[in-house]
């Protein structure tokens, strides 16, 4: 074995929890196999759009309708992932084996399914009842708030749809608020230096009151991979050095953003990694148990500019250095 398969091999990131060794598939992304992905690799084709059936279609039309709405962009994806069940409620993150319980942790009575939170919950009701009348508290019920939303929308105007929508997203804004008062705060961000075969990490954590607690860089070996070194980043913000940080200071709701879509749409989802990334990935969803409440949100580089530059100027340093900020007035929190 030559000097370079030595440094190669060197690079490959291991798991931290004893994951077992497995095979994978390198025609697709997340490293698991199937059909479509073993035709496209024989042919060398990009994978093709495939159609939709025209039932499909005209079901869709009646909650898509979002998309035409005069309203901020943020509160049309909101509705969006909303009709899809896409927000990461207890319900759905208890699923994903991520958290022990699904019940509601404001009424306590119920599981937080999407409807719940956003539409039956004591906290949403008492928001919805000081509504115009057109949405005012209604007797609609259903399983899914998508139902609730057609329902609406087809004997309300759009403006009623779109003061619906706005509401909608800030009682998920506020329940958030509310459930995550007191939280530890971790910005990451990686990295990579591919003539020196280095990543370089950036952590930052801050209080509720936005007042920077801590930081630390840390420079490791690794592959000229954005997406394996945002995972790692991920990884030792949330599942190592987040841990200690937030035991130290006696907080246990961590709030942990990156500007790695990729990475915390990730750790929500519920299909399956093989690849290396998702060894990482699985990683941080075990050391997240640590944690009685933690959230990942994905942030733009824009807001994310004081981590990003803790992890370019560790790719200058030599190793690993570390520094805990007892006083930090000198450090821009807005950043």
């Amino acid at each position: 074995m030559g000097t370079e398969t030595a440094v190669i091999i060197q690079k490959i990131p291991l798991s931290q929890t004893g994951a077992r060794d497995r095979l994978i598939w390198l025609g697709s992304k997340n490293g698991s196999y199937s059909v479509k992905s073993g035709y496209h690799f024989l042919k060398n084709m990009q994978d093709n759009s495939q159609g939709q059936s025209s039932n499909e279609m005209q079901l869709q039309e009646r909650w898509t309708c979002c998309w035409q709405f005069k309203i901020p962009q943020a509160a049309k994806v909101f509705m969006w992932r909303v009709c899809l069940e896409a927000l990461p409620t207890r319900v759905n993150l208890h699923k994903r084996k991520i958290l022990k319980s699904p019940m509601c942790p404001i009424c306590l009575s119920e599981e937080e399914t999407v409807e719940h939170a956003l539409w039956s919950c004591k906290s949403a009701m008492d928001v919805w009842s000081q509504g115009p009348i057109a949405i005012h508290k209604s007797s609609d019920r259903a399983e899914k708030f998508k139902d609730i939303f057609e329902k609406l929308g087809a004997k309300c105007e759009q403006q009623a749809m779109e003061f619906f929508t706005i509401t909608a997203r800030n009682i998920w804004h506020r329940r958030n608020r509310l459930i995550f008062e007191g939280f530890l705060k971790i910005n990451w961000n990686a990295a990579i230096c591919e003539e020196n075969g280095i990543i370089g990490l950036g952590l930052i954590a801050r209080d509720q009151g936005g007042h920077v607690v801590g930081t630390k860089k840390i420079t490791q070996a690794g592959f000229n991979d954005p997406l394996l070194a945002e995972a790692i980043g991920a990884y030792q913000a949330g599942a190592y050095q987040a841990v200690k940080m937030a035991m130290e200071m006696g907080n246990v709701c961590v709030l942990f953003e990156g500007d790695s879509s990729q990475v915390v749409k990730g750790i929500y989802s519920q299909v399956e990694r093989w690849d290396r990334v998702g060894m990482i990935i699985t990683d941080i969803r075990l050391q997240l148990t640590f944690f009685t409440s933690w959230k990942f949100l994905f942030i733009r580089r824009s807001g994310n500019t004081l981590a990003h530059n803790l992890a370019k100027s560790s790719l200058n340093e030599e190793s690993v250095v570390t520094a805990l900020l007892l006083e930090s007035s000198h450090v821009n929190s807005d950043v």
